[in-house]
């Protein structure tokens, strides 16, 4: 059985909307399923919305008191029966065949981990600069054509994912310090677990028969809603060591300026991350260290990327591109000191 949790939190409208699809799916009736609706703790209607699919066969409600995706997540977990647990966001809109594709999927691959594709629908028109960048941290996903086994460097979107529950459970579930919570644009819960299961030798396959369309109004096309989305996406990673995953944003940062040869190749040969965890425990002072160094690095090629961008080009992508990276760095570099301050206090 597939158990299909939804965590939400104050979007009682686009809930519906994406219950609705869910369960216009075609040959719905013949997939062994369940659907959890996670409320995690909703002021608006959610609860009230969701009562009105308790008719639906092993449709449940419950409430997550503790704030945040990761608690949600983790929730929904518990509460599965299912062997495998897709995650689907409140705010999607599934495709008819979306549930009899995952199946098939799943029996055909022996999957550990599914990934889906996801399209974008504008709820209004977007901004003229919402390039490949900005479009991919609203979740769009697009590996491929046909199915492709592996990560490849890549990710999936934790707005359609899907695990096998018990390689989920023995990854440690999604780490509650990690991912948004309320308003707070944390992330990067979803590609700890990920990297940690395919390091573990899990198998992760794409499958762009797997798909939703992604709800995006008018709050999230704004510059003011990506500067909080680059900022959070700093604290998140100051708050991982990921071995490689420094060096990972150097080498996108120094594309394009020429700068090649060895320095390149000795960046590439770093580009792979092999481990994630949390800054939990006192490390060295010298990892503390590298780690902070390594940030300024980031955050300098980040500014000299941008005053390039400046100069010589006015497209406008590549200028909200090149102040994103220094948005991110910087936010890394300030709350990797405040990490630093606070074990050696």
């Amino acid at each position: 059985m597939i158990s299909v949790v939804v965590c939400t939190y104050n979007r009682a409208q686009t809930l519906r909307r994406m219950l609705d699809s869910f369960f216009s799916q075609q040959d719905l009736t013949r997939l062994d399923h369940e659907v959890i609706v996670v409320d995690n703790n909703s002021t608006d209607d959610t609860a009230k919305v969701a009562w009105e699919f308790s008719d639906k066969p092993r449709f449940f409600y419950v409430l997550e008191g503790s704030q945040g995706l990761s608690c949600a997540r983790n929730r929904g977990l518990a509460e599965s029966a299912g062997d495998f647990v897709s995650f689907l966001d409140d705010d999607v809109i599934v495709d008819p065949q979306w549930l009899a594709n995952l199946q098939k999927c799943l029996d055909e691959t022996n999957a550990d981990a599914v990934g889906g594709k996801v399209d974008l629908k504008f709820l209004t028109p977007p901004p003229s600069w919402l390039g490949s960048l900005f479009r991919m941290h609203l979740a769009e996903l697009d590996l491929a054509s046909t199915r492709l086994v592996g990560l490849n460097g890549s990710g999936y979107s934790g707005c359609n994912v899907t695990f096998r529950k018990q390689t989920l459970r023995h990854a440690g579930g999604f780490d509650e310090k990690l991912g948004r919570a309320g308003a707070q644009l944390a992330c990067y819960e979803d590609t700890v677990v990920l990297h940690r299961i395919e390091s573990a030798g899990g198998k992760m396959v794409y499958d762009p028969a797997v798909r939703v369309e992604h709800l995006i109004g008018p709050d999230r096309l704004t510059w003011p809603y990506f500067k909080r989305l680059f900022l959070g996406q700093g604290v998140s990673l100051a708050r991982l060591e990921i071995e490689g995953e420094v060096m990972s944003h150097l080498i996108s940062l120094i594309s394009g300026l020429g700068l090649g040869g060895v320095f390149r190749g000795y960046l590439e040969s770093h580009c792979k991350p092999t481990r994630i965890f949390l800054l939990e425990r006192r490390p060295p002072t010298s990892k503390l260290v590298m780690l902070i160094l390594l940030d300024l690095a980031f955050l300098v090629a980040a500014l000299f990327k941008l005053l390039l961008i400046s100069v010589f080009s006015g497209d406008l992508y590549r200028r909200k591109s090149g102040q994103a990276s220094v948005l991110t760095a910087a936010s890394r570099t300030l709350h990797r000191w405040k990490i630093f301050s606070e074990i050696f206090r």
